[in-house]
Formats: C-alpha cells, structure tokens, sequence
C-alpha cells in the first residue's frame, strides 16, 4: 500500500491464512492515508473509529464506526482521515481463485463471476 507520510501514531497489521492466502490487516491512520493503488484481491472490511474519506473509481466517498466497505479487484482507490483522530480499520483481502474455486465445490452458479 503505497504511502506518501507515516504519523507517529499510525500502525499496521497484516496476517496471512497459509491456506486459504486471505489476508487480514487492521491499521489506524491519522492524515494521508495511502495513496491511489489497487488489489487484486476482493476487499471487505470495516471502519472501526472515526472517518475515513477515500476515492475509489473516481467517487468521493466516506466511511464513518461500523460502515462495511467492498472494493472489487482492480479498482484504484486512497484513503485519508479526515478527523484529527484519525480513523482504525479491519479489512480482509480475499483471493479471486480461493472465493472461485469455493463457490466451485459448493456448486454455486456465482462461482462464474470470477
């Protein structure tokens, strides 16, 4: 994730399921977040404390304590807190072909999607 400044009171934690190669990471950033990058993976996750406004596919949005992100493979997005408190996070990067092949053995029609 690519960073333009790091606060004092920013941190980062990253874990890595060797199975399934989801990755878990919750971080709490006070400032400029990151810059505009993307994922290949799925991302689900959660604002936990305080705001956090980031544009994703050239919208403006803003996440405030319990709202649910989704951001699809691909899709270039930043982030920033926009309270002097800054903003904590919990998100899950999921992989395309551990969700596809998943839904496969389930017998899902949406396993097609991916």
């Amino acid at each position: 994730m690519p960073r333009a400044s790091r606060s004092t009171n920013d941190w980062f934690h990253l874990r890595r399921d060797a199975e399934t190669g989801i990755e878990s990471v919750q971080a709490h950033f006070e400032g400029h977040a990151y810059d505009a990058h993307a994922h290949d993976e799925i991302l689900v996750g959660v604002t936990q404390q305080g705001v956090q406004r980031f544009r994703c596919q050239r919208a403006t949005l803003t996440s405030t304590r319990g709202r649910v992100i989704l951001i699809e493979p691909g899709a270039v997005h930043d982030g920033d807190a926009i309270d002097e408190g800054g903003f904590t996070y919990a998100m899950l990067y999921v992989p395309q072909e551990w969700l596809r092949t998943t839904l496969e053995e389930r017998g899902s029609a949406a396993a097609s999607a991916f």
